[in-house]
């Protein structure tokens, strides 16, 4: 259910051949913000940040005249999955400003505001709610990354009131932006969702939004052995997924699909933000995945 995105399809330009420099988030993130391919930037893994000195279409755009801002998760800079004990987002702010960013409201990564604090711990924190927060996202962290055998179909939604997830925050903030924004110059935003990425923290209303007994499971055979390069290591690291039951994936797809129309419904509300300020048809809107 993405009618807000259907909308943008219906009314702009879909480029159904238009394909990622790379599979992995930190590779791609900066083949768009510096248009080379990856083995021109050099950046292969999520393990290494980009050269925030080298080409920046952000910085070219400001220096065109543009105020340059972004709200959310860049994923220009990296530490390991994890993080730094105690770090501040903040403490890399210097790096977007390089890239071009005047304005940075910048938040970790779901994974990494568990160790590390951010804008959006920040806000957890003056709601009383970062302590059930941290032990939500380290205990997904542990199940996924540290060893543990993932089953996604059980994971619950975040343990905040709606409203406060990660993407929610990401999605208001950038409304709030658009509403204040009183700059003379014509203004250029990067609103940056962590969704629909794992953890899979929707809020309950939009897992009911879906059936899942409707939903195509999607490939339910394993590959045959040899398995290709790199598969095996996997299978075994996640056999609950390997061997996930048909009813097991159409809720894992349900857990995911709620991410996804909650993010929709974030892209009507700033559609809907530029609307009021009589920006809409003024306004050049690119929406990537």
């Amino acid at each position: 259910l993405t009618p807000h995105l259907d909308r943008l399809s219906a009314e702009g330009i879909t480029f159904t051949r238009c394909m990622s420099n790379s599979p992995l988030c930190v590779p791609a993130r900066v083949s768009l913000m510096n248009g080379q391919l990856v083995r021109e930037h050099g950046i292969w893994s999520n393990r290494k940040g980009g050269d925030e000195n080298g080409p920046s279409h952000v910085r070219n755009i400001r220096d065109a005249g543009y105020h340059t801002s972004v709200i959310g998760k860049t994923h220009l800079w990296s530490t390991s999955a994890k993080g730094q004990q105690g770090l501040h987002i903040r403490e890399m702010d210097q790096n977007l400003e390089a890239w071009g960013f005047e304005y940075r409201l910048e938040v970790n990564d779901p994974m990494l505001t568990g160790p590390m604090d951010c804008h959006y711990t920040e806000y957890l924190d003056s709601k009383g709610l970062l302590e059930a927060h941290r032990e939500y996202i380290m205990q997904w962290v542990k199940e996924s990354y540290w060893g543990g055998d993932p089953h996604p179909w059980n994971q619950p939604p975040a343990p905040v009131p709606e409203g406060d997830d990660i993407d929610s925050y990401i999605g208001r903030k950038s409304v709030e932006w658009l509403k204040d924004y009183q700059d003379d110059r014509p203004f250029y935003l990067q609103v940056q969702f962590t969704g629909p990425h794992d953890p899979y923290d929707g809020p309950q209303e939009y897992r009911e939004m879906y059936d899942a007994s409707s939903l195509d499971p999607g490939i339910m055979e394993l590959p045959k052995e040899p398995y290709p390069l790199g598969m095996e290591g996997r299978i075994k690291r996640g056999a609950a997924i390997a061997s996930a039951t048909e009813e097991q994936r159409q809720q894992w797809r349900v857990n995911y699909y709620a991410n996804v129309t909650l993010i929709d419904e974030w892209v009507g509300k700033i559609l809907e933000a530029l609307e009021k300020k009589e920006e809409l048809d003024n306004t050049l809107i690119i929406f990537n995945s």
